[in-house]
């Protein structure tokens, strides 16, 4: 038996590594930046000076 055509929307399209790479990098990045906003708030040096 022939297998049946496939589509072109059917396939999975590869992305370059890289891509994956970026998106690791900007999420360790929000994450330290979140992290130190958080640690300057419980050590005052970020907030209300009043």
């Amino acid at each position: 038996m022939a297998s049946p055509p496939t589509d072109d929307e059917d396939q999975d399209t590869t992305r370059p590594r890289w891509v994956a790479w970026v998106i690791g990098v900007l999420a360790a990045a929000i994450a330290l930046g979140m992290a130190n906003l958080a640690w300057m708030m419980l050590t005052g040096r970020l907030g209300p000076t009043a």
